[in-house]
């Protein structure tokens, strides 16, 4: 079984440490299931093209404000969703 996920990435400021740093945010929007990764490619084409009109500036930008949508073929459901606000080292 394969799990075609959709997260929405948004660039989020961690904190002030070191001049300030910046993090990716994944938030899962949407999962669908697939039998095989025939099946799953074709899930994936499908939902790459449905979000493209969504996409918003650029999500390297230090502004913080923009957001993309990405989507992966993966073994589990909303297997890279951001669990936990990342600590700076």
């Amino acid at each position: 079984m394969k799990y075609v996920n959709v997260y929405q990435v948004r660039r989020l400021y961690g904190g002030p440490e070191e001049g300030g740093w910046w993090f990716n945010h994944f938030e899962a929007t949407e999962t669908r299931t697939a039998h095989n990764k025939r099946i799953a490619k074709k899930i994936k084409k499908q939902l790459v093209k449905k979000y493209a009109p969504l996409q918003r500036g650029d999500i390297n930008s230090m502004r913080g404000d923009d957001e993309t949508y990405d989507v992966y073929v993966e073994g589990a459901r909303r297997a890279y969703e951001t669990k936990h606000w990342p600590h700076y080292e």
